[in-house]
């Protein structure tokens, strides 16, 4: 079981290591280190080497001044910092998504009709709490209908 753990590393940075620069406005640049590598930003390039032999947490200086902290990207960051792209949201997704959102047609978010027809199982106690609205009008005209008034 201990054969797949992979620790994170540690001690000085050395190249391959994936670096987090955070910029004087706060901003955040995830690289990986390169033997001779430079990271260009419009105020100015980063060396890698400058950065390569230097402790987690060490403020690194371009050729211009502009100081960047250098650290080890936890998870999180590691996570928003990869490229994104289209998804398909398949209607079992959307309705995980939608019931851990908490999103329900009384927030106007969604169209009651839409919401009815792809997700058949939504309360109809949720949709007569919106008075005078399409979804509650719907409700009352379905109980009538089913004599269940």
């Amino acid at each position: 079981m201990t054969e797949n753990y992979r620790e994170q590393p540690t001690g000085p940075f050395k190249a391959g290591d994936k670096v987090q620069l955070s910029g004087p406005k706060g901003r955040l640049y995830t690289i990986t280190l390169v033997e001779d590598g430079a990271f260009g930003t419009h105020r100015g390039d980063i060396r890698h080497n400058d950065v390569i032999g230097k402790p987690e947490g060490s403020v690194i200086a371009n050729q211009f001044g502009v100081e960047y902290l250098a650290l080890r990207p936890l998870l999180t960051d590691f996570v928003m910092s990869m490229p994104r792209g289209a998804a398909i949201i398949y209607p079992k997704d959307s309705a995980q998504i939608i019931v851990e959102a908490d999103i329900f047609p009384v927030q106007g978010l969604l169209k009651q009709g839409w919401v009815r027809e792809h997700f058949p199982c939504t309360s109809s106690e949720r949709l007569d709490q919106a008075e005078g609205s399409t979804a509650s009008n719907v409700v009352k005209n379905s109980q009538k209908s089913l004599g269940q008034t």
